[in-house]
């Protein structure tokens, strides 16, 4: 579900494809807490995250009296299109084995709601996701021992949460836990990188390991969201 505004998306995608997503660490108290909610039929929460997305929708649309004919259907749709989404990552009799890359904004508002969201700020947010993480991976793999590359690869490609593939159009996420965390910030402090192409790699670079610095020190495991 694409971003409508800080700390609140909505299904209908607001940015665009591609190149235009940005990043942003979100900081969680447990990713396994988060995982719990898919499939787990709670009720109490889907009718939270319902009424939630119910205000957001209809803050941006305005009145209905005010609606032309295409914009009420259009309303109409898309309140379809967060209910069945709703019902598939929170209803299922599983856990899906697709997820997709607009969910990361149910993923977000779930963690607020149910308290594990820790409020921080990471000088990684803001980079546009396939500016970086490609050619970064790119620049770090042929040192980098395989489970640093993997845990890269997730960051850059997305990670379900309990799925084993994601879909992703206009968002992604991708997720790590506390000693994943640990293991790649202890590799890439080692790792010198300088910006003589004028890639601004280097500064990525910094961005990132001062990002799992503050991770480290709230003790929180971490959602990567990019829309």
């Amino acid at each position: 579900m694409g971003r409508a505004g800080a700390g609140e998306s909505v299904v209908r995608p607001s940015g665009g494809m591609g190149l235009s997503l940005r990043d942003r660490f979100i900081a969680v108290r447990s990713i396994d807490e988060l995982r719990r909610v898919i499939a787990s039929k709670d009720v109490e929460l889907r009718a939270k995250l319902a009424e939630r997305y119910d205000k957001i929708v209809s803050d941006r649309y305005g009145d209905p009296d005010d609606l032309d004919e295409d914009e009420a259907a259009e309303l109409k749709d898309e309140r379809k299109t967060i209910a069945k989404a709703l019902d598939r990552i929170i209803m299922s009799e599983r856990p899906p084995a697709r997820e997709h890359g607009d969910w990361s904004g149910v993923f977000e508002l779930i963690a607020e709601l149910n308290v594990l969201h820790i409020r921080c700020r990471f000088p990684i947010d803001s980079y546009k996701h396939w500016h970086t993480w490609e050619p970064y991976r790119e620049r770090i793999r042929p040192q980098a021992p395989p489970e640093v590359d993997k845990l890269l690869e997730h960051l850059q490609q997305g990670r379900p949460l309990c799925g084993t593939s994601m879909a992703s159009d206009w968002a992604m996420y991708a997720w790590l836990k506390g000693d994943e965390i640990a293991c790649l910030h202890d590799y890439l402090v080692k790792v010198a990188l300088s910006d003589d192409d004028g890639s601004g790699l280097a500064e990525f670079h910094k961005a990132l390991i001062a990002s799992f610095k503050v991770l480290r020190k709230k003790g929180a495991d971490l959602l990567l969201v990019a829309d």
